[in-house]
């Protein structure tokens, strides 16, 4: 069995909570992102602030949903596009939102 897809799972739910936290901004009295409480990608969510949750949830502010999209680093190591890669894939999204979603209820 090969387990490197276990560390592509572990590193790519580790970028996930990564770009989720990296978006994150706190708000000043005025409700405007407050200068010194925002992370490095705060403009992310501040410009999507008035789009649909069925578009942020995956981008940036559901880490389970986040899955679905950022799921992409599988593809990376795994660039091969046959069927069997394919269907690994599939079942991968599964795996990792099931782990972030375990990650995410236990550490919160």
């Amino acid at each position: 069995m090969d387990y490197s897809i276990f560390a592509i799972l572990i590193l790519n739910s580790l970028y996930i909570f990564g770009f989720a936290n990296a978006t994150e901004y706190g708000l000043d009295v005025d409700k405007r992102p407050d200068k010194k409480d925002r992370e490095v990608l705060w403009f992310i969510r501040w410009g999507l602030r008035n789009a649909p949750n069925w578009l942020q949830k995956p981008l940036f502010a559901c880490v389970v949903c986040m899955s679905s999209v950022h799921g992409w680093v599988y593809l990376v190591f795994n660039p091969e596009l046959t069927i069997a890669n394919l269907v690994t894939y599939i079942i991968y999204i599964f795996a990792l939102s099931g782990f972030n979603k375990l990650v995410n209820d236990n550490l919160s």
